[in-house]
């Protein structure tokens, strides 16, 4: 990146960009991506 050009996060609107979004994750939701993750180790070892 030259010094004319300006970062990629430059003219970022952020009502814009929370729009495009989805949901918030919460802390049940990494509990499950969490779960899966160790079947998924369990299955590969096991």
């Amino acid at each position: 990146m030259s010094e004319d050009t300006p970062p990629p996060y430059f003219n970022i609107q952020p009502d814009a960009a929370l729009a495009e979004l989805g949901d918030a994750t919460d802390t049940a939701s990494f509990a499950r991506i969490a779960e899966a993750c160790g079947r998924g180790r369990d299955d590969l070892i096991g």
